[in-house]
């Protein structure tokens, strides 16, 4: 089972379905940057812009970094002492994450000038028979998200496990 297909000139790549939950998986920046370096059409529309800048930064860089990088090369403020802080570091992250998402119109007219979207529908019946339905979406809409969580008391240092990325809606 798959939640999404994306067709690019030369490639297909499929998305998982997450069972039991209601938000799809991330829309990774480094799939868009491979999208965009292997088209020289693509090169030559978005090389040189804000939105691929950013993503680029974003494709870069660490997970701890990523946000980190962005505040400095957007001018965002924060507590430079305080940037190995986990609590100081996912507010950082928020902080750029509601900074991208006020700009996400940029981001979202580029992806879907470079991206097809199939949306892989599976319903199942009361007596158990599937029903497969398949949606092209070249609307798609877009928002940044991160999947990293601030320190808990079980978990002081937070988990950073995933670099920001796009959740598709």
């Amino acid at each position: 089972m798959i939640d999404f297909i994306i067709h690019d000139t030369d490639k297909i790549r499929q998305y998982s379905v997450k069972s039991g939950k209601a938000a799809t998986n991330t829309l990774k920046v480094k799939d868009i940057i491979k999208i965009i370096d292997s088209n020289k059409s693509y090169q030559e529309l978005y090389k040189n812009s804000f939105t691929y800048y950013v993503m680029d930064i974003l494709n870069q860089s660490s997970v701890k970094d990523s946000a980190l990088n962005i505040a400095d090369a957007m001018g965002l403020r924060y507590n430079k002492r305080k940037q190995d802080d986990g609590h100081e570091r996912y507010k950082i992250e928020k902080q750029v994450i509601n900074y991208l998402n006020k700009e996400k119109n940029k981001f979202k007219e580029m992806i879907n000038s470079v991206l097809t979207i199939d949306y892989v529908i599976v319903k199942i019946d009361k007596n158990f028979r599937p029903t497969i339905q398949v949606k092209n979406a070249k609307d798609i809409d877009i928002y940044f998200r991160t999947k990293n969580n601030a320190p808990t008391d079980h978990k002081p240092e937070g988990r950073w496990k995933d670099k920001i990325g796009f959740q598709v809606k």
